[in-house]
């Protein structure tokens, strides 16, 4: 069986070999792209605070069968790395990362590495997990910062990556990735197009239903750091994703930032989200009562319907009299219109102000009132008796 690793360490030094196997566990090797000749791949390989191109060909693909004797040869003469070593001393540790890699990807059971005084301490394949679990956080932190500082499209292989990656790392991540996730951020906080950037990450849907809770804690402690314009931008996305159920794991954390916003700033959200949505009332008329947006509430109370007043009497309870009175007002004035066996939406309301506010004087007056303009209505008349 063909072995990368074998072949690589007939070229290096025992330390090189080693010292490469380690980055490889380390997760170093931070992914690859095909290159337009046949076999050829270009990898990227994470080596302390620098990163190297290692362009290597598929030799068990490539090179003859008869020639896999000679396989040491043929790497030496054709792979290459932009490292320093690489150019003055040849085959560096970046060049042994990456065979690691490809025996783990082409043959991960065949490899046997024989014990010696030089040999890490750690076993490569029994640790292969863990190793597999930091290169995964590895490329993704590196695939967020090139998105981050470089832009992105749905289409580029970096955010590719980050959705790729993104239900493995989140799983169980340890603190050191949390740590890299913070560091990255806070060096990008008060730059108004790297913010933007990142911005696009945070609150795309994908990551919002895929990262669930998880990726709601690592990313909303920046939310009041970040420019103004963006924390409106922020809110605005979060309560779309939240009507279009899309956050409904962790929908009490959002709605609990949402609270704890101060009225100015959901003043500037409920203005934003009146202009995108001017002919759907409803949608940020729902928004003043989840945010408990009691100012506005109660500055508009002669505006709201029934449905809202209802909602909003049990926010507002030193209010309640005068909101059941102006429900008293609207459903009397409703009924009189009723069109003949339409009257479900009407029932929902009577029973949603029994069931939220209590069985009070003004719901007694108003059925009372139905009961006795509308007795002619069977139909109306046996809905009421189950209220």
């Amino acid at each position: 069986m063909f072995s990368y690793l074998e072949v690589v360490k007939k070229l290096v030094q025992p330390e090189i070999y080693n010292r490469g196997l380690k980055l490889y566990l380390e997760g170093a090797v931070l992914g690859y792209s095909d290159l337009l000749l046949d076999y050829w791949r270009k990898y990227q390989v994470q080596n302390k605070n620098n990163l190297y191109t290692v362009d290597i060909p598929l030799l068990h693909l490539a090179l003859d069968k008869q020639k896999h004797p000679q396989a040491s040869q043929a790497l030496k003469e054709v792979v290459r790395c932009d490292s320093p070593y690489f150019l003055e001393f040849g085959i560096c540790a970046n060049v042994v990362a990456v065979c690691a890699a490809l025996d783990q990807e082409f043959s991960p059971n065949q490899i046997k590495i024989s014990k010696s005084e030089n040999q890490p301490k750690i076993n490569i394949w029994d640790n292969i997990l863990q190793a597999e679990s930091t290169k995964k956080q590895r490329e993704w932190l590196n695939a967020l910062e090139k998105c981050v500082y470089y832009g992105f499209s749905d289409s580029s292989q970096q955010y590719k990556t980050l959705k790729k990656y993104f239900a493995d790392i989140l799983t169980n991540p340890d603190f050191t990735f949390i740590q890299n996730i913070n560091s990255l951020i806070d060096n990008i906080v008060g730059n108004y197009l790297l913010e933007k950037n990142l911005l696009k990450i945070f609150i795309d849907p994908y990551f919002l239903a895929s990262g669930s809770i998880v990726w709601w804690k690592l990313i909303s402690p920046f939310f009041q750091q970040i420019d103004t314009d963006h924390q409106l931008t922020i809110a605005c996305e979060l309560w779309k994703n939240k009507i279009a159920n899309n956050v409904s794991a962790f929908e009490e954390q959002i709605r609990e930032y949402f609270v704890k916003l101060p009225s100015a700033q959901k003043l500037a959200i409920l203005e934003k989200l009146k202009k995108q949505y001017s002919s759907n009332t409803e949608f940020w008329l729902e928004f003043t009562v989840w945010a408990e947006y009691i100012e506005w509430l109660e500055e508009h109370i002669d505006e709201l319907d029934s449905k809202y007043l209802i909602v909003v009497a049990k926010k507002i309870p030193d209010q309640r009299d005068r909101i059941e009175q102006k429900i008293v007002e609207q459903i009397k004035i409703w009924s009189d219109f009723l069109i003949a066996g339409d009257y479900q939406e009407l029932i929902q309301i009577l029973s949603l102000w029994k069931t939220q506010l209590g069985y009070s004087d003004y719901l007694e007056d108003v059925l009372r009132y139905i009961k006795q303009s509308h007795h002619k209505k069977t139909k109306l008349l046996k809905a009421l008796e189950k209220i």
